[in-house]
């Protein structure tokens, strides 16, 4: 009997293998005869009954499961698969009946938010809407999944508008579209539209009906964004080090300038002439950090961490360049040359890529434009948190270097040489990979770089709507 047992789950296996390469029928075949061989294998009617819906085989699909449930009366997934055979049955009352014991058996399951849906759903069919509203207000909570929760307070508000409640429904669809990403923002103005038409507010339901029309032409436009050549964003990028340097050496020379004139000019002996390199390093500074973008802290770093940037024994042929600054003066204003580079690369990038215009002057030449994934303007904070994770490449490979050179002239054991040679040749790699398009700073941002010069979306209309809706002041929870 255990070896049946045995043959009966490597079928099985045979079967979900079959499964994965979408090999339905073959798979049908494999478990069958693995629940000949032994028919108390719960397992085996649960993936056959999978492998029957694929094939809309759904009245075995539901023998499946029920045989399961007999064996396994605890199993939530099963509840859910038969649910699911039954829903595309149209049997809505017997998929309901089936959702509702899964969701009990298991409220945290994977597939949690496919049940909740599928439920409100089936009770929609049912025309059952209170029972819409009872179970979205028992699921709702504050700290939900988001996507989950939009969902849910539409179809709340779709009930609320059946049973004539429109107030509520009108909280839930402004909630909803307060949440909601810009692409399922078409859906809910058009609902909150029909609604707006049950209350005979024509005016604001034309506008939401607008508003809709607007989203559904700027996302047939998103899907002619072309993502950016490598050459424009190369170029771009040569452009903004141009500006970032320009604009470093012009805030150093100005410092320099107030400094002078507040310390009395050329009694103390401080001149613009003296402090020339530290104006022509602003400028290759500033060039190399917008292009690295960690330069400027790695410099900052040093300066602060190592006791020799205080003690610094300035070599005869530099001494006329840096006179009369001291040592303590020459780190402090490497610390400003770092700071002030650090600063103005950080500003351009974030304000320019925020603003009106949605690129920087380099990218505005090559006519490439930064937005996130909706195709929307980036807020200063996004555009703040893109330009801090355009480090992470060159970190990544400046720390590869660093292990590589331990590697050559340290004389530690081979172990250790070899750990340190494996280390720089991954961080190597990695380093390379996320910078490749998209890069790691826009896919972590959700941002993206494309060449549309000719695409231009107004959602003005959308944006006033938003702040313009009636949000009402009930608590939705």
């Amino acid at each position: 009997m255990r070896f049946d047992g045995f043959r009966a789950y490597f079928h099985g296996i045979k079967g979900l293998v079959q499964v994965i390469l979408l090999r339905f029928q073959e798979a049908e075949s494999c478990l069958s005869r693995g629940i000949r061989i032994c028919p108390s294998l719960s397992y085996n009617y649960g993936l056959r009954a999978y492998a029957r819906l694929c094939q809309d085989d759904l009245i075995g699909a539901v023998e499946d499961c029920s045989s399961k449930i007999a064996l396994s009366p605890k199993d939530a997934g099963t509840y859910a698969l038969r649910a699911w055979a039954n829903y595309l049955a149209l049997n809505y009352e017997q998929a309901a009946s089936d959702l509702e014991k899964s969701i009990e058996l298991d409220p945290g399951r994977r597939y949690y938010i496919f049940d909740c849906l599928r439920l409100v759903d089936s009770y929609k069919e049912l025309n059952d809407h209170d029972k819409i509203i009872s179970f979205c207000c028992q699921t709702i909570k504050p700290q939900m999944q988001r996507d989950l929760l939009v969902e849910l307070l539409n179809r709340r508000g779709a009930a609320y508008m059946k049973v004539g409640d429109f107030d509520k429904a009108l909280i839930d669809y402004n909630r909803a579209l307060e949440l909601a990403p810009r692409a399922a923002q078409i859906e809910l103005y058009m609902e909150r539209a029909s609604l707006y038409q049950s209350k005979r507010e024509h005016d604001l339901a034309e506008r939401d009906r607008m508003a809709a029309a607007q989203l559904q032409s700027h996302k047939a436009q998103m899907s002619e964004w072309i993502p950016a050549h490598p050459m424009q964003r190369l170029l771009a990028k040569g452009l903004d080090a141009l500006v970032v340097g320009c604009l470093s050496a012009f805030a150093v020379f100005i410092i320099v300038s107030i400094v002078d004139i507040a310390s009395g000019g050329s009694q103390t002996g401080i001149g613009i002439c003296s402090c020339i390199p530290f104006i022509i390093a602003a400028f290759v500074v500033g060039f190399l950090d917008c292009c690295f973008v960690c330069l400027a802290p790695l410099m900052m770093i040093i300066t602060l961490l190592s006791p020799a940037a205080l003690d610094i024994k300035i070599a005869n042929s530099a001494a006329p360049l840096l006179v009369p600054w001291s040592h303590t003066t020459l780190a402090c204003a490497l610390l400003t040359l770092a700071g002030t580079v650090m600063a103005i690369n950080f500003l351009y990038h974030a304000i320019m890529e925020c603003s009106y215009k949605e690129s920087t002057l380099g990218k505005a030449v090559v006519r490439l434009r930064v937005r996130d994934m909706d195709g929307c303007r980036l807020n200063f904070a996004r555009a703040a948190l893109r330009h801090v994770l355009q480090s992470v490449p060159s970190v990544l490979i400046l720390t590869s270097l660093f292990a590589f050179v331990f590697v050559v002239i340290s004389r530690d054991a081979i172990a250790i040489k070899s750990i340190f040679a494996l280390l720089s040749i991954i961080l190597f790699v990695v380093g390379l990979m996320s910078g490749l398009n998209p890069g790691l700073h826009n896919l972590f941002a959700r941002c993206l770089v494309a060449d549309n010069h000719l695409y231009a979306p107004r959602l003005d209309l959308i944006a006033n709507n938003e702040r313009g809706g009636e949000s009402g002041g009930e608590q939705i929870f």
